[in-house]
């Protein structure tokens, strides 16, 4: 994930927030199915995908507690 795109999703409020986490993880869940399968081979994007997910919880973390 680039720096530009970390900055994106720190100035979103709390429901753009939620919103995005529920497709990221959407996502995450069908490659982790077509990796099972065979389908994708790329475990990269299943780690990134895992990282992303994580950083959201982070950002909505953050704005709920008031910190920075």
């Amino acid at each position: 994930m680039k720096k530009s795109e970390i900055s994106k999703l720190k100035e979103k409020a709390v429901s753009e927030l939620e919103r995005e986490l529920a497709a990221t993880r959407e996502r995450g869940a069908e490659l982790r199915v077509s990796v099972y399968r065979g389908k994708h081979s790329d475990a990269s994007s299943l780690r990134e995908a895992r990282r992303k997910v994580a950083r959201i919880l982070t950002f909505i973390n953050q704005n709920q507690h008031g910190g920075k």
